[in-house]
């Protein structure tokens, strides 16, 4: 793993349910981490859902080993992606890879 390629800083969320003046309950996000990482575009599409237009990107953040799970969020670049897989390195245990869907209307 080369620093170089980790140029693009990332924040990693968890959530963090509360309630509101009403005790409803209300979805926040806290920040576990702002770390490097190295974003790799991994495909795209376009797709019509129940009347509506929507896009979906699929991409690879790799970053120095962490530990993370997929209730987890990423943030980068204003955009916020949401993590389907965690893969930890098992051969010589330096990066952990977070696969990770953004999904928006269009």
């Amino acid at each position: 793993m080369r620093a170089g390629d980790m140029r693009h800083r990332i924040v990693i969320e968890s959530n963090t349910p509360t309630q509101d003046a009403y005790g409803q309950p209300v979805e926040g996000w806290a920040t576990v981490a702002t770390v490097w990482a190295a974003v790799e575009m991994l495909s795209g599409r376009e797709l019509f859902v129940a009347q509506q237009a929507q896009s979906e990107a699929t991409v690879r953040f790799r970053i120095r080993r962490r530990d993370a799970d997929a209730k987890m969020r990423v943030s980068w670049d204003g955009r916020t992606f949401q993590v389907e897989s965690v893969i930890h390195d098992p051969t010589n245990r330096r990066e952990t890879l977070l696969l990770c869907v953004e999904n928006q209307d269009v």
